[in-house]
């Protein structure tokens, strides 16, 4: 069943391509995925950066064409290829969990990489499933995986990829989170829901290696857990006199808007009301005029924290999806399942304890529990993301004036 979802997914790969007949132009940067890269354009666009699309986005003939004839895989082929065309002195990704970069540094040692962590990772079906396999199984493979500047949300990251990524490891938190500035306008006993909705429409051709597998359906990981947690939701502000919102995945102008909104409509039994921040970056903008931001295993609950805010997360699919403990709190630390602002287990009476401790918890004994529990192992934050600006510099020098 696997490899018929990876056969389907690399079909909707070619054929999905737009096919560019020009050679791509030469840079000094090199944006390696397109996903997520307007973040990293806010900082490396005065090199005018070359992207590499490895989505089937763009496929570049000139250069699939060279690729043919070296031998190995054709994908490392079409990479090399495509470097030595663009030849970068810096190649950058904000996707850290794919393997086939940490791999471009051998092949390539006078240009300098570096990935920056996107999001709290798992182990089954993310990266450090597939790096414990190759560890096991190919370890010439992992001798030869080397990034320079492995930038990660916090020490515990930085400490799993280290067991098998040779290079720099920078603590330097969520670079989109250290970007946006922080608005300080709470609105009081507010209360809001960070959505993880996903549309069931084609999801397993994205995702082969997760749903596709035995331990957990689309139902069982997604949709079960938002069953016990938003009636939860919607029952503890009624008692408390507290305001429930949703923060949508979708933006307003998105087509999938409705289709989400009438999820959470069923799900709730009745009218919901959504939660847009301001543009460029609602999401963030959103978090920051919410009193407790809630979610199940959403980055932006720790990206919330990391701003100075509060926030509840309520991990209980680690405790629903076939005992999935890569997604309990913490994980990779060995953080306990009930903390002050956190609880593992799929009860309303630990949710009520965690929520009323935030509702009700002053901002010096807050910090406090923050450090108690090492919250900074999780996530750093960095305003400005000085630390991603100083790297730049030594390794590009000043930004070109236009």
């Amino acid at each position: 069943m696997k490899n018929f979802f990876r056969l389907c997914y690399k079909i909707k790969y070619f054929f999905g391509a737009k096919f560019k007949w020009n050679l791509p132009n030469q840079s000094k940067v090199l944006i390696y995925d397109f996903a997520n890269s307007e973040i990293l354009l806010k900082y490396l666009s005065p090199w005018n950066p070359e992207f590499l699309h490895v989505r089937g986005e763009k496929i570049y003939i000139r250069v699939l064409l060279k690729s043919l004839f070296k031998k190995g895989r054709i994908t490392d082929n079409y990479i090399d290829c495509y470097i030595k065309q663009v030849n970068p002195s810096l190649i950058v990704t904000i996707v850290d969990n794919k393997s086939t970069f940490y791999s471009i540094s051998s092949r390539h040692p006078k240009r300098k990489t570096l990935f920056i962590q996107n999001g709290l990772r798992g182990y089954w079906g993310d990266i450090f499933n597939e790096l414990e396999h190759i560890k096991k199984n190919d370890p010439d493979t992992l001798r030869n995986f080397f990034v320079d500047y492995i930038l990660a949300l916090g020490s515990i990251y930085g400490d799993h990829y280290a067991k098998y990524l040779k290079g720099n490891t920078l603590v330097t938190g969520s670079i989109k989170n250290n970007f946006v500035v922080k608005k300080n306008f709470i609105e009081k006993n507010t209360m809001a829901l960070v959505s993880q909705w996903r549309d069931s429409k084609g999801f397993y051709l994205e995702f082969p290696y997760i749903y596709g597998s035995t331990y957990s359906s689309f139902e069982d990981f997604w949709i079960k857990p938002d069953r016990i947690i938003l009636p939860y939701l919607k029952e503890y502000a009624r008692k408390n006199n507290k305001r429930f919102m949703i923060i949508p995945s979708q933006g307003k102008e998105s087509p999938l808007r409705l289709k989400e909104e009438s999820y959470y409509k069923k799900m709730m039994g009745g009218e919901v009301e959504l939660l847009d921040g301001e543009e460029p970056f609602p999401a963030y903008n959103a978090i920051d005029k919410t009193e407790v931001v809630i979610g199940i295993d959403t980055t932006m609950c720790c990206e919330k924290i990391a701003r100075g805010g509060k926030s509840a997360i309520f991990a209980i699919r680690s405790k629903m999806c076939a005992k999935r403990w890569d997604i309990r709190m913490g994980w990779p630390a060995d953080f306990p399942d009930e903390g002050p602002f956190w609880t593992n287990n799929p009860d309303p009476k630990s949710m009520n304890r965690v929520l009323d401790y935030l509702f009700e918890v002053n901002e010096n004994q807050w910090r406090n529990d923050l450090e108690a529990t090492n919250f900074s192992s999780i996530m750093r934050y960095d305003a400005g993301n000085m630390k991603l600006n100083e790297i730049l510099k030594n390794e590009l020098g000043s930004p070109p004036k236009s």
